[in-house]
């Protein structure tokens, strides 16, 4: 009895263990919400809430309605959206937009 006890312990452990952050690779990711305010003007990096992120042809763009995607150049100022980010570029320190749901108002 004693050694199952062990053994639920220690696959208790290695369960948290394995769902813990840092070994988690989803740990580098987060979600934001906010308000478009700036789109350069090749649609390479967007301001939301007063931060600069990175945007590129492999940024998933989502349309509100449906389960179709959107190219960058439809995304414009005034927009409320949804996102992921990811870890920056090689060389760059600004973080990059995996995802982009646009919430309608």
């Amino acid at each position: 009895m004693k050694i199952a006890r062990h053994l639920i312990a220690a696959y208790l452990v290695s369960g948290l263990l394995i769902m813990s952050p840092a070994t988690n690779t989803l740990a580098d990711e987060s979600t934001h919400s906010g308000l478009i305010k700036e789109i350069s003007s090749d649609h390479s990096s967007v301001m939301v809430n007063g931060s600069y992120y990175q945007i590129d042809r492999r940024t998933v763009v989502h349309a509100p309605i449906g389960k179709n995607y959107l190219s960058l150049d439809k995304l414009t100022t005034g927009t409320q959206i949804g996102f992921r980010t990811d870890q920056p570029a090689t060389g760059s320190t600004i973080p990059r937009i995996s995802e982009i749901w646009i919430y309608l108002d």
